[in-house]
């Protein structure tokens, strides 16, 4: 079933928050693109990658056709792909830790909920029971809050 017939979109154009609405659709939409792409990768390479490109080839994954399997494939196999996921990995090997807060800047965090940017940090190093999700991010955290707070 295409999503076109799960969601009334003529009834969401009317809605008087047809705005909210329609942000909402589009979030839900990108981020089952962007799962797809990450679930087709990781198949990619389960299946033998860039080791073994017929046994990949020869393997789609449930629920793709065979067709946008050989693009995704191609897609894998360009340069840009290559040298985007060697950049990507060089970046996240420096990372000390996570953040959790999403892809906002600590700044627009801060200005769309009315926080400091101690309690942006925070929100974006804690877990949802509130501690810290690294024992590092807690240090900076509590060094912070001692230079600036107390």
């Amino acid at each position: 079933m295409r999503w076109t017939q799960k969601f009334d979109l003529d009834a969401i154009r009317r809605h008087a928050l047809q705005t909210k609405l329609r942000g909402g659709l589009d979030a839900v939409i990108q981020k089952r693109y962007k799962d797809r792409k990450n679930d087709a990768k990781e198949w990619f390479l389960k299946v033998g990658g860039y080791d073994d490109l017929e046994r990949a080839k020869a393997n789609p994954p449930k629920n793709m056709k065979a067709e946008n399997w050989k693009k995704s494939i191609d897609f894998f196999l360009s340069d840009a792909h290559i040298k985007r996921s060697a950049v990507n990995k060089t970046v996240r090997q420096k990372q000390k830790y996570t953040n959790r807060g999403g892809t906002s800047t600590y700044s627009s965090a801060c200005y769309k909920q009315n926080k400091t940017r101690l309690e942006a940090f925070h929100d974006a190093h804690t877990l949802k029971d509130g501690t810290f999700d690294n024992e590092l991010a807690e240090q900076q955290y509590v060094s912070i809050y001692f230079k600036y707070i107390i």
